[in-house]
């Protein structure tokens, strides 16, 4: 529908709006999926003075808080002068989302990108780990503020910023070994033909003899993030010691 439309010399100046008479329209970006249940724009001489468009984003990879279906965020859609658009979560208060068994993302912002015609999902929040692996004991749960994580459209993750500094050291038991955790990494493995993502944790190891100096730096826990079944393990892969006389 249109509403005080000119089209002249000047170009087009007025309100745009797409009305919906069954389901919201649907639109596939790579492997994302958008509906749009509001699209209302308004122009001045062919520039964009004002955009109303809302609707949800589903996200491959992710699931809700009950951890079942798939997550879907609100969003909203802004679109400047140029024609450039920006994508932003509607809720304010932070959106759960998680991948059972692994972690639980609480999504306080969130922008969309397009890069080398892959789409991607950039957001920010709180990272809490929620795996539970029983040769591994921590005196508090793993939670960390994120910067940006990317999410492809094809359900693949990626940490930006390299290593992330936690902000007060938290103790990781592994067997008889108490490890003090300062900072924690995050990467990509590939193992029989499956892709991993990995969490891997640094620091030093407490010790109770002077003049030795312990580090950890290659302890990580593994979790698939392709189609296939559901696979997580950790490998410690090394502990130096420098001895100090």
């Amino acid at each position: 529908v249109g509403q005080n439309l000119i089209i002249g010399t000047g170009g087009i100046s007025g309100k745009i709006a797409l009305v919906t008479t069954g389901d919201p329209f649907h639109q596939k970006l790579g492997k994302f999926e958008v509906s749009l249940n509001t699209v209302a724009v308004e122009l001045h001489q062919n520039s964009f003075v004002s955009s109303d468009i809302k609707g949800k984003l589903k996200i491959n990879g992710f699931k809700d808080a009950g951890g079942v279906n798939d997550a879907v965020i609100d969003i909203g859609v802004h679109i400047g002068n140029d024609g450039d658009f920006n994508v932003i979560a509607v809720s304010t208060a932070g959106i759960p989302l998680k991948i059972p068994g692994v972690l639980d993302f609480n999504v306080k912002s969130l922008g969309f990108g397009k890069e080398d015609d892959r789409f991607y999902v950039s957001t920010s929040g709180t990272i809490t780990c929620t795996f539970n692996i029983p040769a591994l004991t921590l005196d508090r749960p793993i939670a960390f503020e994120m910067k940006e994580l990317i999410i492809w459209d094809d359900g693949q993750i990626e940490l930006r910023g390299g290593n992330i500094i936690l902000p007060q050291a938290l103790t990781l038991k592994i067997g008889p070994v108490k490890l003090s955790i300062t900072a924690i990494s995050f990467g990509s493995y590939e193992r029989n033909g499956r892709k991993y993502k990995y969490f891997g944790f640094d620091g030093g190891v407490n010790v109770n003899p002077g003049g030795v100096d312990v580090r950890a730096s290659g302890v990580k826990v593994y979790f698939t993030v392709d189609s296939g079944p559901f696979d997580l393990f950790v490998r410690i892969e090394g502990i130096a010691i420098d001895l100090m006389i």
